[in-house]
């Protein structure tokens, strides 16, 4: 694994954590949920388009 795929591994993890943190103040549309299957969706796509390899 080369620095793009852990830069995105921690883009990833620091905007689950951010959200965690803040589920549950009123701050919008969104909540971890959310952020939680867009974050999903990304890595889903970014595996099935080689990314990872």
């Amino acid at each position: 694994m080369r620095w793009p795929q852990i830069t995105m591994i921690v883009f990833a993890v620091l905007s689950l954590w951010i959200s965690l943190t803040d589920h549950g103040k009123p701050r919008g549309p969104t909540n971890f949920w959310v952020n939680l299957i867009g974050t999903l969706i990304q890595v889903g796509l970014l595996w099935a388009g080689g990314f990872w390899k």
